[in-house]
């Protein structure tokens, strides 16, 4: 039973330190998205801006050192323009959502202003991927097609992440911080195969090329609120 006891107290004990050690929070912002890809627009692709959301976890190993995890929902995508063919100007997105978790990190340093650098890698879990075309031209206003591309699209994407910012200690509890961070994914996540999609009473399954990639990269600005996970007591 002593034996017993003795575990309990040292497991107490870690947890009552772990949680010393832990903040939480809220962070999102906004990612320019953009991608290095080949054989998917046949042509460059542009950038847009897009958001994310999410969690903050930090768990400090020492005052200046610690390992920050954010799973966020992030939306991302590109778009292409075709050439140009009798009066009508195709527009083509590529448009994704991912549940993402980086883990990544973080030295830090100074009083009530901390700057900071980061570094680490990306999980994400693709949720939805469309892709959509507008076309506009003559005795045409506007007019969209979208189509689900899930199914050519792989279930996990990778990412390497560094960048830097600072944190904002408004008391001894409340911490703003504000981020710069560059994303480079490492995955390939486009595969071989195809899609239907339909327009009117017509439908039409385009195939993808066997030898096609696509990259996702970004650079976002990130906002974050923490608060430690237990107070200090008076």
């Amino acid at each position: 039973m002593s034996s017993f006891r003795y575990f309990a107290i040292a497991l107490l004990f870690i947890v009552h330190t772990a949680a010393s050690q832990l903040r939480v929070g809220l962070s999102g912002g906004v990612l320019f998205s953009e991608a290095e890809q080949s054989r998917l627009y046949n042509t460059k692709a542009g950038s847009t801006t897009t958001f994310f959301w999410g969690g903050l976890l930090d768990y400090s190993f020492t005052r200046g050192l610690s390992v920050v995890v954010e799973p966020s929902y992030v939306e991302k995508g590109t778009f292409a323009r075709p050439i140009e063919f009798r009066g009508y100007v195709p527009k083509v997105s590529f448009k994704q959502s991912y549940l993402e978790f980086p883990v990544l990190l973080k030295y830090s340093f100074g009083g009530t202003v901390r700057p900071h650098i980061v570094l680490g890698s990306s999980l994400g879990i693709s949720l939805s991927s469309k892709v959509l075309a507008e076309v506009t031209g003559p005795g045409i206003s506007r007019l969209e097609v979208e189509a689900d591309v899930a199914n050519l699209v792989r279930d996990y994407e990778y990412s390497l992440e560094f960048g830097g910012g600072a944190s904002y200690e408004i008391d001894e509890y409340i911490s703003l911080s504000i981020e710069a961070r560059y994303s480079y994914g490492i995955t390939n996540i486009v595969g071989k195969g195809s899609f239907t999609t339909s327009f009117g009473n017509e439908s039409f399954t385009p195939a993808l090329e066997s030898d096609a990639a696509y990259r996702n990269k970004g650079f976002r600005i990130r906002f974050g609120l923490s608060f430690p996970l237990q107070f200090n007591e008076q």
